[in-house]
C-alpha cells in the first residue's frame, strides 16, 4: 500500500522441482521491487532473514530479473500450451518447439554478456536433441 503497487497476487516462492515457478516468482517480485526496497530500508526481519542468503536484491540483480522475464516467459508459455493439451500431436508441439529454438537463438546475439552465454549453452543442448 505505501509504495502504491496496483498488483494484486502474492508473492510467490520458488519451487526447485517446478522450473516454471521461478519465472512465475520473478515475475511477481519484480512488481513489488518498490516493496523489497521499502522493507530493506525498514530493516527488522526481511533483512536478517535475507543476509542468510545473500541479501536483499539490488539494482544489479533487478536489472539481471528484468533482462531474464522476457526470456523464461517464451518457456512459461510454450508449456502451458504443450501441457494443457490432453493429445499433443506434430502439429501442436513442432510450431511451439520451433519456436522456442528460434528464440534461443535470438537470444545468442543478446547484448547481455551473461543471457548470451545461457542461450549458447541452451542452444547446443537443444541442437544436440532436436
Amino acid at each position: 500500500e505505501e509504495e502504491s503497487i496496483e498488483y494484486k497476487g502474492l508473492v510467490c516462492l520458488d519451487i526447485e522441482t517446478r522450473w516454471n515457478s521461478t519465472y512465475l516468482m520473478l515475475d511477481c517480485a519484480s512488481k513489488f521491487r518498490k516493496a523489497f526496497s521499502n522493507l530493506e530500508s525498514k530493516g527488522g526481519l526481511y533483512v536478517k532473514e535475507l543476509r542468510k542468503h545473500g541479501g536483499s536484491p539490488n539494482e544489479y540483480d533487478w536489472n539481471r530479473i528484468e533482462a531474464f522475464l522476457p526470456f523464461l516467459k517464451i518457456f512459461y508459455e510454450t508449456t502451458l500450451k504443450l501441457s494443457g493439451c490432453l493429445f499433443v500431436t506434430g502439429n501442436t508441439y513442432v510450431p511451439q518447439i520451433y519456436g522456442v529454438g528460434y528464440v534461443i537463438s535470438t537470444y545468442c546475439d543478446n547484448e547481455n554478456e551473461y543471457i548470451r552465454s545461457m542461450a549458447h549453452a541452451m542452444k547446443s543442448k537443444y541442437d544436440k536433441y532436436w
